[in-house]
């Protein structure tokens, strides 16, 4: 969906563009979406809308176009910006950081407009036809971020983050969308879950070894054996001591070296329920029921059978 703001204070000159960019035709109908604004302090109030093409004019109540224009760009750098107005009246700022695509003057039948309109449309075009972004809301502000730049997204506990790379360099965006939600963006652009935890961009992957995945920028992470052998709704049964029972330790301890995971910082040998569940958790399994319950017969044997779910 191409969303066209025009924000001009004469009704009738909103009228008229929307008319122009419509006959113009070089995009579906259905696939535009017009809004229009009175001021350019009604069109900052709408933040949440990154707007692939503006229409401003110079002279308005309140702020006036070149104001509007550099407030525009805090939150919106990819727009094509278009100044239409009866007169010429740039500022330095409004040119070098506003960066407008057309300054076309207001004429008598809109010639000027009518003779750019094919430019701007293919500007359009260009900038976006092909670009996939997903916008998220971060620390305050709503910001597009192109698919291309993005290397993987990863769960947080509000939230979720997203690792990007521009020109070689490593940033990442802490954003309010759910994993979820993004992941739902994402599904037909190139990315798989390779972990509970984080999808990835097959576009950045250098290679797979042993379980962890290489991306661009050096960046390893470690693969889910559970993703590549279980379907989502599959089962997994596992049988577990967990707790330091001393029969067991005593008959399996000839087999047993020193643990490098949780059991470390506890001292124990074998992980714990809640450790267990925790694990199952992070590597996308739900609904985990355990048998025996707590206070059951056999619980006193240390051992579970974990029944869960693959998400």
């Amino acid at each position: 969906m191409y969303k066209i703001a025009i924000c001009d204070d004469d009704k009738r000159y909103r009228k008229t563009i929307r008319e122009i960019v419509e006959h113009e035709n070089s995009l579906p109908e259905n696939e535009i979406r017009f809004y229009e604004y009175e001021s350019g302090n009604e069109l900052l109030k709408h933040t949440d809308i990154l707007h692939e093409l503006v229409f401003i004019d110079i002279r308005m109540p309140g702020l006036d176009g070149n104001q509007t224009a550099l407030k525009l760009r805090n939150y919106n750098k990819d727009a094509v910006l278009i100044f239409y107005s009866s007169y010429f009246e740039p500022t330095v700022d409004s040119i070098n950081f506003g960066q407008p695509f057309r300054y076309i003057m207001k004429d008598l039948h809109d010639t000027s407009l009518r003779r750019e309109i094919e430019a701007i449309m293919t500007e359009v075009k260009r900038r976006f036809l092909n670009d996939y972004a997903v916008t998220v809301t971060s620390a305050g502000k709503i910001i597009r971020i192109h698919v291309e730049n993005i290397l993987y997204v990863s769960r947080a506990k509000r939230g979720c983050v997203i690792t990007i790379v521009k020109e070689q360099e490593k940033e990442t965006v802490r954003c309010r969308e759910a994993f979820g939600e993004l992941c739902e963006q994402l599904k037909d652009q190139g990315f798989a879950q390779a972990h509970y935890s984080y999808i990835v961009n097959l576009e950045k992957v250098e290679g797979l070894e042993r379980g962890v995945l290489r991306l661009k920028c050096g960046i390893e992470l470690n693969v889910s054996r559970a993703n590549s052998v279980m379907k989502p709704g599959g089962i997994l049964l596992i049988i577990e001591t967990v707790e330091d029972v001393p029969d067991i330790l005593i008959t399996q301890s000839f087999m047993m070296t020193e643990p490098k995971d949780q059991r470390k910082a506890t001292n124990t040998m074998f992980l714990n329920r809640k450790q267990w569940l925790e694990i199952l958790e992070e590597n996308g399994f739900c609904n985990s029921e355990e048998f025996p319950g707590y206070g059951e017969y056999l619980e006193v044997l240390g051992q579970k059978l974990f029944y869960c779910t693959k998400e």
